[in-house]
């Protein structure tokens, strides 16, 4: 007889089974995993006892990919990119594009990274750095409310795998048409914003443009390079110069937001390397250096521009909300410091200023037991439709616009600012 034994720690029963009419019992074998729903349970009155229906198989016992379909299947996400046909055509919007094609943008990025949505330019100013965060934009191929749009709605995000993602646009649209590469023209959305000399923003201003990456540069390369390692340096004197002045800016609004905001704490990556079967070969550990954070702080003030954007002229859109402590589980955090001889008042985790105030002298502590402990009563990050304080950014409001590609939110953050750039009202 077929059986499933729920993938549970508190169940091991096993269940005895039918098929969906549309599987066949053939392509089944022992260890395989299915997705299955219970049919009859014997709490019910007229129920026997416990059965369940196959509704689907996730994947095979013996493919390398098991851990990752389970998971994909467990949370109900698609197990594969969504399809949608291969023709693409630009829609129009009613928008001015600036020709920025001959503007030595360029990227920065992962070695394997296929859906580059982000390219920069800088200059330097007499009292600071001019900065142009130029990021692709889906919206001027997918309309709003059509079919790939709405299922990018559904998927909300791109699901990053050991070997392969699981886009949220077809493949098409994410990893070629929308995709930065470099010598291939691309419309997007650009914000040029000032940053002063101590690390302060200045004036911004959005706009459409059509844009050409100059280069495709690699973290690790860039960060060898600014640090005097290794063989690799930019192919001309214009990219140099570039990374010399964002290394620059970067120094100087990190210091800038240690001082005003708040700054997270560098952690490391972990990257899988997988052969072409999908089997795990090694699990590395990747540090966050220099042109990580250099790529990092230009999302972070470009994002805290767009909030300010659609706080002051939409008064919605989709903004990032972080509590730092739940206000129901203040009283616990208040109690669990006073345990550590460190008095703190309601106000200081509820309170942005004051926040700044208190997790500024927690970190002077160094004390990475205390960190890690408080993180049991610290809030989740939100999604609002309202502007609100993000605590663990230290800033009154944030919002991103950078990830359009492999965020719906993102998506939606860009038409409202096309609406703004367009005297049009958003509902």
């Amino acid at each position: 007889r077929l059986s499933v034994v729920p993938d549970h720690p508190s169940i091991n029963n096993q269940l005895r089974a039918r098929l969906k009419n549309s599987l066949d019992e053939s392509t089944l074998g022992d260890g395989d995993w299915v997705v299955a729903r219970l049919v009859r349970h014997p709490l019910k009155p007229d129920d026997r006892g416990f059965f369940a229906q196959v509704d689907e198989l996730v994947v095979k016992a013996d493919n390398p990919a098991v851990p990752w379909r389970v998971t994909l299947a467990r949370h109900a996400l698609e197990q594969a990119s969504p399809q949608f046909g291969e023709q693409w055509p630009l829609h129009d919007e009613g928008l001015e594009r600036e020709d920025l094609t001959a503007t030595p943008f360029f990227t920065i990025d992962g070695e394997k990274t296929r859906d580059m949505d982000d390219a920069l330019y800088i200059e330097t100013l007499e009292d600071g750095w001019r900065l142009s965060v130029a990021i692709a934009d889906p919206t001027a191929y997918v309309r709003e409310g059509d079919a790939v749009d709405r299922e990018a709605q559904t998927r909300a995000f791109t699901v990053y795998l050991p070997g392969q993602n699981v886009t949220m646009l077809p493949e098409l649209l994410a990893d070629d048409l929308c995709s930065l590469k470099e010598g291939e023209e691309r419309p997007t959305l650009v914000c040029t914003l000032d940053v002063h000399r101590d690390g302060s923003l200045g004036e911004y201003r959005f706009f459409a443009a059509q844009v050409r990456s100059q280069a495709r540069l690699v973290y690790d390369q860039v960060s060898d390079w600014l640090e005097g390692q290794g063989d690799w340096a930019p192919a001309d004197d214009t990219i140099a110069t570039q990374l010399q002045a964002l290394a620059e800016m970067t120094k100087a609004r990190n210091a800038w937001r240690e001082q005003h905001t708040l700054v997270f704490k560098d952690r490391p990556d972990y990257v899988f390397d997988v052969d072409d079967a999908g089997n795990v070969l090694a699990v590395r550990i990747e540090e966050r250096r220099v042109a990580q954070r250099m790529i990092e702080e230009s999302m972070i003030a470009a994002n805290a521009c767009c909030a300010d954007l659609l706080a002051a002229h939409v008064g919605h859109g989709i903004f990032n909300v972080h509590q730092a402590f739940e206000p129901e589980k203040a009283d616990q955090a208040i109690e669990f410091l006073a345990n550590q001889d460190i008095s703190v008042e309601r106000e200081q985790l509820l309170e942005l200023s004051r926040y700044r105030e208190l997790r500024r002298a927690l970190e002077a502590r160094e004390d990475a037991w205390l960190d890690a402990r408080l993180r049991r009563f610290q809030g989740y990050t939100n999604m609002s439709a309202q502007p609100g304080p993000h605590f663990g950014l230290g800033l009154s409001a944030y919002a991103t616009w950078t990830s359009p590609i492999r965020k719906y939110g993102d998506m939606v953050n860009h038409r409202l600012i096309k609406r703004v750039l367009k005297g049009e009202a958003a509902p």
